[in-house]
């Protein structure tokens, strides 16, 4: 079975009933795909404005998954990813570097709706 990380995109896209994101979803609630999210996804959706129905679709949506912490290794590899980036852009970046490297601890493919934010600190990146 593979291993997955869901980006940020996945869980606004399904509150918004978009079907690849239900898709993804739907396929971990099987268990026909080993799905996780990194903590900086809800840091980053916790960051908007949200109303009760969306922060409920989150929150179900994170009970199916595998949550993974942050640890010392993942920040590390995000400040080597970050690295001699002006500050604008560690700023601008970090949250796509933290699910980057979360998915790097796992050796997890990322699915997200924007594959090119998150290809620039890792290779294995879907979009659905």
């Amino acid at each position: 079975m593979d291993e997955a990380v869901f980006d940020t995109t996945v869980f606004i896209d399904a509150y918004n009933e978009h079907p690849g994101a239900l898709a993804l979803l739907e396929a971990a609630r099987t268990r026909a795909l080993a799905a996780s999210f990194a903590a900086a996804s809800a840091y980053e959706l916790w960051l908007r404005d949200m109303n009760r129905l969306e922060e409920a679709s989150y929150l179900s949506s994170f009970a199916i998954l595998q949550e993974v912490s942050m640890t010392a290794a993942i920040a590390r590899e995000v400040g080597r990813l970050l690295r001699g980036s002006p500050r604008a852009q560690r700023l601008r970046f970090a949250a796509d570097a933290m699910i980057a490297a979360t998915a790097a601890s796992l050796g997890a493919t990322i699915y997200t709706r924007n594959p090119r934010d998150l290809a620039r600190f890792y290779p294995d990146v879907h979009s659905y």
